[in-house]
């Protein structure tokens, strides 16, 4: 969360501080929060909010508002952030980002402010502080390498036991359980 006041304008932005191709794929929003209030005794018009992303983990948006009048508090409800699911779903290390807002009035620069933003590898998770259910995410039942891992173990079973079937549960024989 931030709430900073530059040139009689307050803003509050919340959003995630860590994100990852799983975050992205779920439609887990990276922003949860804008509002902007104006502080002064001035309507303020044709506002440009501008987002930008450094690595380019997102594309570049511009939020345009007509007029944010005289101690008026603006909320952005729906925001259109693109995220790029190339970058994400191909980052194979953590990278330190950050996400810079700009908000200015014709050539009036009203507001700058960077945001630090951690944007994870592919195949990293975030732990629990944030959508701890996205764990769920990284079981990938149709990965080649399982079919290769189930028949690996079924080898094994049918020398242990004499029966390669992994039927465990469903034959409720707790030696089957036991010797797997």
């Amino acid at each position: 969360m931030d709430e900073l006041q530059e040139h009689n304008i307050a803003v509050d932005f919340i959003f995630s501080p860590v994100i990852n191709y799983s975050l992205y794929h779920n439609l887990v929003p990276v922003i949860r929060k804008l509002q902007i209030h104006n502080l002064s005794d001035k309507d303020l018009i044709n506002l440009i909010v501008s987002l930008s992303f450094e690595p380019e983990f997102g594309v570049p948006l511009n939020l345009e508002i007509a007029m944010l009048q005289a101690g008026e508090l603006y909320q952005v409800k729906n925001f259109d952030l693109k995220l790029s699911a190339k970058y994400l779903s191909e980052l194979t290390e953590r990278v330190s980002g950050m996400i810079t807002m700009v908000i200015k009035n014709e050539d009036h620069l009203l507001y700058q402010n960077h945001y630090n933003i951690d944007v994870l590898a592919f195949d990293q998770w975030q732990g629990i502080s944030n959508v701890p259910e996205i764990i769920s995410t990284f079981i990938t039942p149709n990965n080649p390498y399982i079919s290769k891992i189930i028949a690996r173990a079924s080898e094994i079973l049918n020398r242990w036991t004499g029966s390669p079937s992994l039927d465990e549960y469903q034959s409720r024989n707790p030696d089957r359980v036991k010797n797997r």
